[in-house]
């Protein structure tokens, strides 16, 4: 997994346009979380049941076990590595990690110690007649190597740099780091943008780089439109435009692709429940997917028209790395034109940005997690 992380940082970042000296910054947990499995299992009274897990020397999995039963609702869920699972199956004394006879809902934690294969196993030997029906979800909680957590954070560190230099406006810090679910959003006081390491490291374990850097240009829309001041800040289809835009400026318009298969993931019934009993505003995946596919058809018109307001928002130096690396459908007589007229007015210098008014407490807007 660690060469695999490495690969993915320099992939995603390095097409979200590197950029010079800032003092925005980038942060990486020194603890990441990421789910590795979820599940359902129906064990027979007498028996056991078994699924392998991975992860590395000095991780920790997190178990989250709910029983289904309404009565006799108990059961064992262990951990065991390769070894220890030998001599349960044996009927010999195992050292495993775990609850035995644990009721309802109940959680436990255990450390990895062997680089053996681990294994989740529930079990219901002790039962003489009900089968249980038990549902779960395995966590791991791991500390990347210094020099890989170093390299992502110089990666985010460079996108919010690149992001100040071509846009006039603040500057704004991205993140990494746990959340408690697959997410990722923009605050409103400040901009800064957290990615969810839950999300994070789901998209680097099913390798769809594409979806993180569309994903990171989506929160990116969310922070700049509202630093802006301008309407649509918390409309998750006119983010999506946006995200969209950027893939197509940075001459990566397939990783669309990726985002969609992400989206794809999503049950459209349970979305669609969640939002009848929640107040959620996100549009269902389907209508986001269906909304994607529109756009790289005929992506032309909605370029267009987000080059008229995102142009003035550049900076001469932003205009000129558009000119330079000439995107498909760039505008490049409007990109001229407000280099002149920017040169003219302030050469060489930024628009600075200062805040008069306390700014609302911060909402979050985000990528929905699954159901």
């Amino acid at each position: 997994m660690a060469n695999k992380f490495h690969v993915i940082i320099i992939i995603c970042f390095a097409v979200l346009l590197t950029i010079s000296q800032s003092h925005a910054d980038g942060f990486v947990a020194e603890v990441l979380s990421f789910k590795v499995d979820e599940g359902y299992a129906e064990v027979k009274a007498g028996r056991f049941w078994s699924k392998p897990l991975h992860a590395n020397v000095g991780d920790e999995f997190e178990v989250n076990v709910r029983v289904h039963n309404k009565v006799y609702d108990d059961v064992d869920v262990l951990l065991c590595n390769e070894r220890e699972l030998a001599f349960f199956k044996a009927g010999r004394k195992a050292r495993c990690a775990g609850v035995n006879r644990g009721r309802k809902s109940f959680s436990f934690r255990a450390p990895v110690r062997t680089p053996e294969r681990h294994y989740l196993v529930i079990n219901n030997s002790f039962s003489m007649m009900l089968k249980k029906k038990v549902s779960y979800t395995v966590v791991v909680q791991t500390r990347p190597e210094n020099d890989k957590r170093q390299a992502l954070q110089d990666g985010l560190r460079k996108v919010s740099a690149g992001i100040t230099k071509m846009f006039e406006v603040p500057e704004f810090d991205l993140r990494v780091a746990p959340c408690g679910m697959e997410n990722a959003y923009s605050e409103h006081r400040t901009g800064n943008i957290t990615i969810c390491s839950e999300l994070f490291m789901e998209l680097v374990m099913n390798q769809q780089n594409g979806a993180i850097t569309a994903i990171t240009f989506h929160e990116i829309g969310h922070s700049l439109l509202n630093l802006w001041g301008l309407p649509g800040y918390d409309n998750e289809e006119t983010v999506d435009e946006f995200a969209l835009v950027m893939l197509y400026l940075a001459g990566k318009q397939e990783f669309a692709i990726d985002w969609m298969e992400w989206f794809e993931k999503n049950d459209p019934r349970a979305e669609a429940q969640a939002r009848i009993y929640n107040d959620v505003r996100h549009p269902l995946s389907v209508q986001r997917i269906r909304n994607i596919r529109r756009i790289l058809r005929d992506p032309s018109p909605v370029i267009k028209r987000w080059s008229q307001l995102l142009y003035p928002k550049m900076t001469v130096a932003g205009l000129q790395e558009v000119l330079a690396s000439s995107p498909r459908y760039a505008d490049r007589e409007l990109a001229n034109r407000l280099i002149a007229e920017k040169d003219g007015q302030q050469p060489s210098q930024r628009v600075q940005y200062q805040t008069t008014l306390a700014p609302p407490p911060p909402p979050k807007w985000s990528e929905p997690p699954p159901e």
